[in-house]
Order: C-alpha cells, then sequence, then structure tokens
C-alpha cells in the first residue's frame, strides 16, 4: 500500500483515467491506482495503543501526519453491571 496523496493529486489520476473512485467496507472513500506507480517510496508509520479501563486510543502516525485517531468506548460499566445483575439471580 502507498501512502496518503494529497487530494489534487487524486483529483488529476481520475480526470487522466489513471485511477478510479472506490470504498471500502465502512463506506469511507479512496481512489484506486489502475496502473503502476511511477515510485513507491513508504514512510515510517508508529502505531500507537493507550489502555484504559473506561476508554482507549489508538493512532498511526508517520514523520510528517497523523494518519489515524480513535477514542473507543468501553463496555466495562455496562458489562460490570450485567454481571452484578447474572449474581444476584443467581
Amino acid at each position: 500500500p502507498l501512502m496518503p496523496t494529497k487530494p489534487s493529486r487524486a483529483r488529476r489520476w481520475l480526470k487522466e483515467g489513471k485511477a478510479k473512485v472506490a470504498y471500502n467496507d465502512l463506506g469511507v472513500f479512496c481512489v484506486q491506482l489502475l496502473q503502476e506507480p511511477s515510485g513507491e517510496e513508504t514512510q515510517e508509520i508508529a502505531v500507537g495503543i493507550d489502555p484504559g479501563k473506561l476508554y482507549s486510543g489508538v493512532g498511526a502516525v508517520s514523520s510528517k501526519a497523523t494518519l489515524f485517531k480513535a477514542h473507543l468506548q468501553l463496555p466495562f460499566k455496562s458489562v460490570t453491571q450485567k454481571m452484578t445483575a447474572r449474581r444476584i439471580l443467581r
């Protein structure tokens, strides 16, 4: 997989027929190249995970930009309540 590109470059690829529009399973817009790229330089990417009891954070960064960030809400409170309810019903 290649690194993210500029929107202007992606528009130019679409106009010239070098790429087509594609959507992933989540419905996120992306561009799929129809021919081999001229260069295949990639950057080092670091993935960080900050685990927590109620919330967790996930991030992917390169030296130039933040590529992905996510803030996850964990179901710890509801799981605790459900386990307590199960214990009471025994």
